[in-house]
C-alpha cells in the first residue's frame, strides 16, 4: 500500500492504518524532533503528539497538495519548532544545557516508545 492509500484508510475511519504510518515514519519524525529540540524525552513526546494529531486530523490531508510523507514531515517540523519555542519561553534550555557529546549520544541511542525499542 502507498502512503496515500494508508492516509485514505485513516480518513475513512480505519485506525489500524496508524501503526503502518508509524512504522514508516517514526524514525524520520523523531530525527527532526531531536535535531530541533535537542532533548530525547521532549522529542519522544512530540513524536507521540504528532502521530496522535495525524490520526485526529487525517481528514485534512489532501493528496492533490503533496505526498503523505511531506505532510507528516511538515507536521513534525512545525510541531517541533512550536515545542522548542514553548520550552525556550519557560527557560528549559537554560536549566538543561546539553553538551555536543550528549546531543550526539541522543541521536545515536535507541529510542523507547510505549515499551518498544527502536534503533
Amino acid at each position: 500500500m502507498t502512503d496515500e492509500e494508508v492516509m485514505e484508510q485513516l480518513r475513512n475511519g480505519h485506525p489500524d492504518a496508524l501503526p503502518t504510518l508509524f512504522d514508516r515514519f517514526h524514525r524520520l519524525v523523531l530525527k527532526i524532533a531531536l535535531r530541533i529540540l535537542r532533548d530525547p524525552a521532549e522529542a519522544e513526546d512530540v513524536m507521540q503528539d504528532i502521530f496522535l494529531e495525524i490520526f485526529n486530523k487525517a481528514h485534512q490531508f489532501d493528496p492533490a497538495k503533496g505526498s503523505a510523507k511531506t505532510w507528516i514531515l511538515q507536521y513534525a517540523y512545525h510541531r517541533s519548532l512550536s515545542r522548542r519555542q514553548y520550552l525556550t519561553l519557560r527557560n528549559f534550555y537554560n536549566r538543561h544545557q546539553m553538551t555536543e557529546l550528549e546531543i550526539t549520544q541522543a541521536n545515536t541511542s535507541a529510542v523507547s516508545w510505549r515499551g518498544l525499542t527502536f534503533q
